[in-house]
C-alpha cells in the first residue's frame, strides 16, 4: 500500500531543513506519534529530498539556527514498497484496505498541525502466480502450445513443430520421459510437421491430424494411447518407430500419398492391430514386409491415363472409365490394381468404349 506524507516545517533560508535547539520541542512529539501511527521501517526516509527523517532529528540537537532565520520548507515522503508495509492489518477484523495521506497544512512559528486524510481504495483481484493451472510456451518459429488443468494440450499456428532430442527435452512434459498429463490432443489444422518424440507416451487415445500435414517424426506418437489412427492424404514422411508400442492401437489407415516410411514405425503395438490402405499404395507392402495385418480400403481409384480413371470394387470388379490411352507400367511403375498369383485382386474387367 502506497504511503504520502507531507510534511512542512518552518526552517531559516536552507532547501534542507535541520532543527535547532529551540523548534525541538515543536517536532520532537509529533514526529514520533507519526512514524507509530504509520510503522515505518527504519529503513524508510524522505524520498523527495533523499533525507532521512530520524537523521533531521538527530542533527536538531547539535546544531543552532537563530530563531529569527526561520522560514518555510517542505518535505514529502514518497511511497513505500509492498515489502516495506508488513505492519498493515492483514487480519479478518481488517475492512478496506486504505491509503493514508498526510500533510502540515499549517506552519505557525510556535507549532505543527498534521492533517491525516484517509483515501479509500477499491479492492484489485489477486493474481495467484503458482497456482500452474494454465501451462505454455513455443514449439516452433510460428506455433505456441497451451496445457490446461484437464490435461488438453493444444498446439496453435502455422508451420513445422521443433524436433526434441528426446521426450525429457519436450516442453510439456516438465523434465520427464513420459506426460500423462496430457488427455487430449488439439492441433491447428496448419501444422505441417509433428516434432521427433513430440507426444511420446502422452494419454491421449484419440486424434485429428492436422489436414495439411507432411510429416511425422521419428517416435513422436510412441508408447501413447492412441487406439486409433488416420493419416491424412497430404502426408508423405512417416519417420522411424512414429507409433512404435502403442499397445493400444488397433487401426491405423496410411493414404497412397505416404511413400516414404521409417523403420519400426508400428513396432510392439497390439497384436490385433489392422493397416486400411489402397490398392497400389506402399503401405500395402510395407505391410506386407513387416507382417502387419492390412485390408483394402474399397472401393479403391486413381487415375491410368490423361483422361482415365479407375475403380476397383469389393467384389474385385475393376471399371476404366473415359478416353485416350492409358499408362504402359512396369516394375518401375506398378500398376495399382496389380495383386498376386495367390492374391488376385481383379476377378472382372469393364473397360469404356
Amino acid at each position: 500500500m502506497g504511503l504520502f506524507m507531507a510534511v512542512t516545517l518552518g526552517i531559516a533560508q536552507m532547501a534542507i531543513p535541520v532543527l535547532a535547539d529551540e523548534t525541538e520541542e515543536i517536532l520532537l512529539l509529533k514526529e514520533a506519534e507519526a512514524e507509530e501511527e504509520l510503522a515505518l521501517e527504519e529503513e524508510e526516509g524522505v524520498v523527495g529530498l533523499g533525507i532521512d527523517l530520524e537523521e533531521v532529528i538527530e542533527e536538531s540537537e547539535k546544531a543552532e539556527i537563530p530563531e529569527e532565520e526561520i522560514s518555510e520548507a517542505e518535505i514529502v515522503l514518497g511511497g513505500t514498497d509492498a515489502s516495506e508495509t508488513e505492519n498493515v492489518d492483514n487480519s479478518s477484523d481488517a475492512e478496506e484496505a486504505v491509503e493514508p495521506e498526510i500533510s502540515i497544512v499549517e506552519v505557525p512559528d510556535d507549532e505543527v498541525v498534521m492533517e491525516v486524510e484517509i483515501i479509500e481504495e477499491e479492492e484489485l483481484p489477486l493474481f495467484d502466480a503458482t497456482s500452474g493451472s494454465v501451462s505454455e510456451g513455443t514449439c516452433g518459429e510460428n506455433l505456441t502450445w497451451t496445457l490446461d488443468e484437464e490435461g488438453t494440450l493444444t498446439i496453435s499456428g502455422a508451420g513445422e513443430m521443433l524436433d526434441y532430442e528426446s521426450a525429457e527435452a519436450v516442453p510439456w512434459n516438465q523434465g520427464n520421459s513420459e506426460n500423462p498429463k496430457v488427455k487430449a490432443l488439439v492441433l491447428d489444422e496448419n501444422i505441417t510437421h509433428i516434432g521427433d518424440y513430440a507426444f511420446y507416451a502422452c494419454e491421449m487415445t484419440t486424434v485429428e491430424l492436422p489436414k495439411n500435414l507432411v510429416s511425422i517424426g521419428a517416435w513422436a506418437f510412441a508408447s501413447s494411447g492412441l487406439t486409433e489412427v488416420v493419416i491424412p492424404d497430404s502426408v508423405t514422411t512417416i519417420k522411424e518407430r512414429a507409433f512404435a508400442s502403442c499397445s493400444a492401437l488397433e487401426s491405423i489407415t496410411i493414404p497412397s500419398s505416404v511413400t516414404t516410411f521409417g523403420t519400426l514405425i508400428l513396432e510392439s503395438c497390439s497384436e490385433t492391430l489392422t493397416m486400411y490402405s489402397y490398392l497400389g499404395a506402399t503401405a500395402v507392402e510395407y505391410a506386407k514386409r513387416t507382417g502387419v495385418s492390412c485390408e483394402i480400403i474399397y472401393p479403391a481409384y486413381g487415375t491410368c491415363g490423361d483422361n482415365l480413371t479407375w475403380t476397383l470394387d469389393a467384389d474385385k470388379t475393376l471399371t476404366i472409365t473415359g478416353s485416350g490411352d492409358m499408362i504402359d507400367y512396369d516394375q518401375s511403375l506398378r500398376c495399382p490394381w496389380r495383386g498376386s498369383t495367390d492374391d488376385p485382386l481383379v476377378e472382372k474387367v469393364i473397360l469404356d468404349d
